[in-house]
């Protein structure tokens, strides 16, 4: 059954009863993203030290694709660090 919730220091509460103190986060790129639940999250992070919040945000699904010698220079280093079992190497 889902649980709905009306106060976003509630959902917060929930989310680290659930899942613990230590919160990865994922944020998408562009609109639609629940900041008043991130930002509840991240208030709790900063009142309590055991909570450990890592936000990742301007998260895209596709990979991105550099048009010229700079961007790809620029581009190549993030997939590997961020989406290391997803990518393959970007060629030239």
């Amino acid at each position: 059954m889902p649980k709905l919730f009306t106060d976003p220091e509630a959902i917060a509460e929930d989310i680290i009863r659930d899942v613990g103190t230590d919160l990865v986060v994922g944020l998408p790129l562009g609109l639609g993203k629940a900041n008043h639940i991130i930002n509840a999250l991240y208030a709790r992070a900063a009142a309590d030290r055991a909570i450990k919040l890592t936000i990742f945000s301007a998260l895209t699904l596709e990979r991105p694709r550099p048009k010229n010698l700079l961007e790809q220079r620029f581009i190549a280093p993030m997939p590997r660090r961020c989406m290391p079992m997803r990518c393959r190497p970007m060629s030239r």
